[in-house]
């Protein structure tokens, strides 16, 4: 009797084994799943002591902003940037301001001379002390930063020598953005202000060709454009901007802002922490809580990773629309969505070695699951749709996927094409000649220091683990 008992035990311990060996090796393995997105570090402000250099072009092609009747929105600004650059402070310990006449060269001049600037004689011809400047050569005021910290600060129709608008972006180029510089934190600036104008406007030839040009009358779009070109840190400027925006009132009416900088065009790069994409309902796919096929059950805890399980007897392809939160720096050129580049990398859960792992068919399985219709909204929203082709999604198993949205070009607002003058309407005052060619090479400028293999422009990072049965 004892002697059966003990059988019957043993034959009891013995599946007791088996089951707790069966029930482990039916426990799916758990593997951290981690998406690891870039962060953006936005350039630092610096903290030493800065000199605001100002240069006003004080050639005759300026001369009609304050021969208007009434305070001109070009005089208003030449105030607003007094009003700013004396009294609102700064982000460094101390800050020193110095004034310049722009021609051909520049020549130094106090507080005083600046503010003369709102008067007709400082356009020269009257007044001894400002005498008339033929041209002006804009590229002259554009010098490297060297022991001391700087701010250059432009105010200029644009109107320069022989329109070789070519030679300041030259200057711009070997001294600010380019690739060998794009860690110092340098950046262009712009205001383009449209202002009350009565007077002469130069065009192709310097002072050979000239047409009058008067905007009483005339609506605010048919004003004639100035621009307060800055040139400097990223920081400063982006500063500076800011407040020019909050003090600027009416002037902020038709106003431009623009920063051309080498950094990432987006302050936070975009991911899926908020899921908002809904799931087709006439397929045959869901969105579970957590995945688990038996051989994995991937962790994605406080992980920005969408969780995808599709059945097995899907096969046609499944479209997933999302749309992301997109956050832009301030006064950075729009995304191009159509010139978004994608780098796809895919993963597959491999049991031998229980992790997961690049598959053989990565190829195939690039085809599986794509990423298009891409389209950027208001300038703070980015979406797109997840294609998965469910027969390619092969063999079945768990996949990790990770995407990438680069930015291979930005947008060029319409006013570029709006203010600009070509030969053929050159006479138009309203626009601006060779405008267009200036802010494209500063984009190229721009486009060459962020583009770099070392700095991908990288916007968007979007992580799935989807489990295909």
């Amino acid at each position: 009797m004892v002697r059966h008992f003990k059988i019957i035990r043993a034959k009891w311990l013995l599946v007791a084994i088996a089951t707790m060996f069966l029930v482990v090796a039916c426990t799916p393995f758990s593997v951290k799943l981690e998406c690891n997105y870039p962060s953006v570090d936005s350039p630092a402000a610096k903290s030493e002591p800065l000199t605001i250099e100002i240069y006003v072009d004080g050639t005759p092609s300026m001369r009609g902003y304050v021969a208007t009747s009434g305070k001109s929105r070009y005089s208003q600004t030449l105030e607003l940037l007094d009003s700013i650059f004396t009294l609102a402070g700064s982000l460094r310990s101390e800050s020193q301001i110095k004034y310049y006449r722009l021609g051909t060269t520049s020549v130094e001049m106090t507080r005083n001379d600046y503010r003369k600037a709102q008067e007709t004689e400082f356009y020269g011809g009257s007044n001894p002390k400002f005498p008339e400047l033929p041209v002006s050569q804009i590229e002259t005021a554009i010098t490297p930063i060297d022991e001391e910290d700087k701010l250059t600060v432009i105010i200029t129709d644009l109107y320069q020598k022989d329109t070789d608008i070519t030679k300041v972006n030259q200057a711009i180029k070997e001294h600010y953005l380019n690739p060998a510089q794009k860690d110092q934190g340098l950046a262009v600036g712009m205001l383009a202000v449209r202002s009350e104008f009565q007077g002469e406007i130069f065009t192709e030839n310097n002072d050979k060709d000239q047409v009058n040009y008067d905007t009483a009358g005339k609506p605010l779009d048919q004003y004639h454009p100035f621009y307060v070109i800055l040139i400097g840190y990223y920081s400063d400027i982006n500063y500076y901007l800011e407040q020019i925006e909050s003090q600027g009132g009416d002037l902020n009416d038709s106003s431009q802002l623009l920063i051309f900088s080498p950094h990432h065009p987006v302050g936070e790069i975009s991911t899926l922490k908020k899921i908002s994409a809904e799931l087709p309902t006439d397929r045959d796919i869901e969105r579970p809580f957590s995945i688990n096929n038996g051989k994995v059950m991937p962790d994605t805890k406080n992980q920005p990773i969408d969780l995808l399980k599709l059945h097995q007897n899907e096969e046609e392809e499944i479209k997933i629309p999302y749309d992301v939160p997109l956050t832009p720096l301030a006064y950075s050129l729009p995304i191009a969505p159509d010139a978004l580049k994608t780098n796809i990398k895919v993963q597959h859960f491999d049991s031998s070695t229980k992790s997961f792992q690049e598959p053989p068919n990565v190829d195939q399985l690039a085809t599986a699951m794509t990423i298009d219709n891409w389209k950027v909204t208001n300038n703070d929203k980015l979406s797109f749709n997840l294609n998965l082709q469910p027969t390619e999604l092969q063999p079945p198993g768990v996949y990790f996927l990770e995407i990438e949205a680069i930015a291979g070009d930005l947008q060029e607002p319409d006013w570029w094409q709006e203010w600009n003058a070509t030969s053929e309407d050159i006479s138009d005052g309203s626009k601006t000649y060779n405008l267009l060619k200036f802010l494209q090479q500063l984009k190229a400028l721009k486009m060459e220091s962020m583009t770099d293999k070392e700095n991908k422009p990288v916007i968007g990072h979007f992580c799935y683990a989807i489990q295909r049965n």
